[in-house]
């Protein structure tokens, strides 16, 4: 039995996944030439469009654009050179608010932050993807699980790896509640696509152990 498994039945002994919105028929305030639809919810489109303003090295561009007026919002692009607006990794709806992985990258060291984005207000919420740096050598930083609730708090799974001078892999899970970040689990043993939301909650596993905290 996968590790995805035995969290798919420890989660169902504990509580019932909510429906997945379906997506609004007005979505298509948010159509416009040059854009492809990656994902929705009934306020949030997702979308891959033309090369963000600025950004000189990304062939496309990542939006969120409000269904209710059709402002699209640029989150970045696909690529993480220079000063450019950086790639966009992972990524969660809920409500008005999408979380998403923004990556940034340096020569040749790599970094992730954590982002949250009111697509109704335009606030934005950053926050670095690791409680602290791994130790020694080059370190590469990437987001591997991410949820967000309606409130906008969200929660991820964070990896450090070694890229060069060292051979550690670290896991983080994070949470940023109220515009306050902090770490509630840490090893090597916590499976980094493991994290699931529900009803205030936060679970993930760490080795075959499943864990639980709060984020409201």
């Amino acid at each position: 039995m996968t590790t995805r498994t035995r969290l798919s039945l420890i989660l169902a002994a504990t509580f019932v996944l909510a429906a997945v919105p379906a997506g609004d028929a007005s979505a298509a305030s948010c159509s416009a030439k040059g854009y492809k639809t990656l994902d929705q919810n009934k306020y949030i489109v997702v979308q891959r469009g033309p090369g963000p303003k600025g950004d000189s090295t990304s062939d496309y561009g990542v939006y969120a654009c409000r269904i209710s007026t059709g402002k699209r919002r640029v989150l970045g692009g696909n690529e993480c050179f220079g000063n450019d607006l950086g790639e966009v990794g992972d990524y969660a709806l809920a409500s008005n608010y999408i979380a998403y992985e923004a990556r940034t990258c340096g020569d040749p060291e790599g970094e992730s932050d954590a982002v949250s984005l009111n697509v109704a207000t335009g606030a934005k919420k950053r926050f670095s993807a690791e409680h602290e740096p791994l130790a020694g050598g080059v370190v590469d930083y990437s987001i591997t699980s991410l949820k967000v609730n309606s409130k906008g708090n969200m929660a991820w799974i964070a990896q450090a790896k070694h890229l060069s001078g060292g051979n550690q892999t670290r896991f983080d899970v994070r949470r940023a509640i109220n515009g306050v970040a902090d770490r509630v689990d840490v090893g090597p043993g916590i499976v980094g696509d493991s994290l699931a939301y529900s009803a205030g909650r936060i679970y993930w596993l760490n080795g075959d152990v499943p864990k639980v905290a709060a984020l409201p």
